[in-house]
């Protein structure tokens, strides 16, 4: 275990607050959001026992590529991760840890991370011309089961957002209505979203009871 307990990740607002009210604690280490790059080696580095940020920047496409570090460094070394909404954001900008622990006082008003659902059918990898339609923009699937897919688009996919899958649109396309469980910011060429895609009723009771669908689905557009 490394010799920095918690790490804060917090705004301008959250680090004056703490500056003004916590200072003292010599077992949390505060670190700026206006440089990400710098946390998240900052993180690898030291590999803090838990880190606190705000769920405003978990959330956001400029916050991607940290969270994708820290699942990453949770799943090696059990990172514990704990967000801040709004409310408890502001919520410690008017308060104070009085005479108690200011760590103790940081965690008790965060939430953990969420897990990302596990995988409930197996998926077999798109290996052919995976090209797909979301919403009408083009996207590129990953892998496919009968229950979902995982795409990658420049398209915007928020998580429990609806959306249209078409799958073949050249020929013979299979439409679907699906639900974003998951979805990450990837800063590649161009920058695009990488998410997972659960079909809906009617749609995955037709996928379940079709065997050769899912072997279409791989196939389709080759």
């Amino acid at each position: 275990m490394s010799g920095t307990p918690t790490c804060l990740v917090a705004s301008e607002r959250l680090f004056a607050a703490w500056s003004a009210h916590a200072s003292r604690a010599s077992d949390v280490v505060v670190l700026s959001d206006s440089d990400l790059h710098h946390v998240l080696q900052f993180i690898l580095a030291t590999r803090p026992r838990e880190i606190v940020l705000e769920e405003t920047l978990a959330t956001s496409p400029r916050g991607a590529r940290l969270m994708a570090g820290l699942r990453e460094e949770g799943r090696r070394h059990d990172l514990l991760v704990w967000l801040l909404s709004p409310e408890r954001v502001t919520a410690l900008a008017s308060s104070h840890p009085g005479a108690g622990s200011p760590r103790v006082w940081l965690t008790a008003l965060a939430h953990p991370l969420p897990r990302r659902p596990m995988q409930r059918a197996s998926r077999v990898p798109v290996t052919k011309n995976g090209e797909v339609l979301v919403d009408g923009h083009t996207g590129v699937a990953l892998n496919v089961s009968p229950l979902g897919v995982q795409v990658r688009s420049t398209h915007v996919m928020r998580p429990n957002a609806r959306v249209r899958v078409t799958f073949g649109a050249a020929r013979q396309p299979i439409v679907l209505a699906a639900r974003v469980v998951w979805s990450v910011f990837e800063f590649a060429e161009p920058p695009c979203y990488r998410a997972g895609l659960e079909f809906l009723e009617p749609s995955r009771q037709y996928l379940a009871d079709h065997e050769q669908m899912t072997g279409r689905l791989v196939s389709i557009g080759a």
